[in-house]
């Protein structure tokens, strides 16, 4: 079921450019525009909110081309598979492979690794993989568009999370072939550990920063592969996922989640992360959207609040309780701004700072 139609001549101008009128064509990180329309069409989208803060939004994702697109993937996971791992013995003759995290696997763990596709999508030949057929390129940005949406959605559920969203990460792939699985694992974990009171640092803090993860799954339960659940189980919920279906959840402690093993088939996914905060270097590690120059690069959501305020004015959901336990509707200070009536939790509108914050939300 399409959900989303392709937004290519709503999409933001500010930061987020055309394809034709953008540096990196292909990269562009630009985000659909969110008109009162749109807001009122996605509030529609059928959605189930589960406990801890897990919502699926249901055949969300067109995957009408689906037929054409899993050969080519099936092609670069193969791809990706061969390049991702380095081979080794250690002092007993024992082999073992590092990945891209130089995390350690027996041969075993090898082959029921999930496969990883960061690379995958590209303008030109890189890692392997040659360019990406421009037929997928835009089904790729049609379901970033789709995620976004999904994004407004979790936001009206969560308002709370919307100042913790400064950027987004565009989709990667993930491919279980039959034995595939995933352990329990926290999103945000960075593998920090002490031992015997020596500290060992993670080779990244990135994922420290990241506050909510997406997951599209694009394979159907039962037809496609089985086996293959997304369990969470602090909350004891499995999720057997439709194709199409996108899931939103936390990406810390709470959100730990594992994908047991596809016991026949193939179950695809596409993963996106949202979070906050950068490296603090001079030449932060978050780019802007019109100037993103690979897939999957951190790129500034500049247009969030703003996008999330037109759906805040059509959602039901704010009709039967105060308005001022959104963010979006507080009297919150703007950072740097010192305006002279900031700081209360509450306002009516017509206040200066409700004028200066930019919103219109009569309800």
């Amino acid at each position: 079921m399409t959900l989303s139609p392709s937004l290519n001549s709503n999409e933001h101008e500010d930061g987020n450019q055309t394809q034709g009128g953008n540096k990196h064509n292909f990269f562009y990180g630009r985000t659909p525009q969110i008109t009162p329309e749109i807001a009122e069409n996605i509030l529609r989208w059928p959605s189930t909110h589960h406990v801890g803060g897990i919502s699926v939004f249901h055949g969300a994702l067109d995957m009408s081309k689906w037929d054409a697109l899993e050969p080519w993937l099936n092609e670069q996971s193969e791809i990706a598979h061969g390049r991702r791992w380095r081979y080794f013995e250690d002092e007993t003759g024992n082999s073992y492979a590092l990945n891209e995290d130089d995390n350690k696997f027996t041969p075993e763990q090898v082959e029921t690794a999930p496969i990883r596709m960061l690379h995958c999508i590209t303008d030109i030949a890189r890692e392997g993989h040659d360019g990406t057929p421009k037929e997928f390129t835009d089904i790729f940005h049609d379901w970033e568009d789709t995620v976004y949406k999904c994004l407004m959605l979790y936001i009206d559920k969560y308002p709370y999370i919307v100042n913790q969203l400064w950027w987004r990460t565009r989709g990667h792939f993930m491919r279980y072939r039959t034995t595939g699985h995933i352990g329990a694992h926290a999103d945000c974990d960075t593998n920090y550990r002490t031992v015997n009171g020596k500290r060992y640092h993670p080779m990244s803090e990135f994922p420290s920063r990241q506050t909510i993860s997406v997951t599209c799954n694009l394979s159907q339960s039962g037809r496609d592969y089985t086996g293959g659940v997304f369990k969470f189980p602090y909350f004891d919920l499995d999720l057997d996922l439709d194709a199409g279906d996108v899931i939103i959840f936390p990406a810390n402690f709470m959100g730990m989640h594992e994908i047991t093993a596809v016991e026949s088939g193939d179950r695809h996914a596409y993963l996106c992360a949202f979070g906050q905060g950068t490296n603090g270097l001079p030449d932060p590690d978050v780019a802007e959207p019109h100037m993103t120059n690979s897939w999957t690069q951190p790129v500034w959501l500049n247009t969030l609040h703003d996008d999330y305020a037109e759906v805040f004015k059509k959602s039901p959901e704010w009709d039967n309780q105060p308005f001022y336990y959104n963010p979006i509707a507080q009297n919150r200070p703007l950072e740097g701004e010192g305006l002279s009536k900031s700081g209360g939790d509450r306002f009516k509108e017509g206040d200066d700072v409700f004028e200066k914050q930019g919103y219109s939300l009569s309800k």
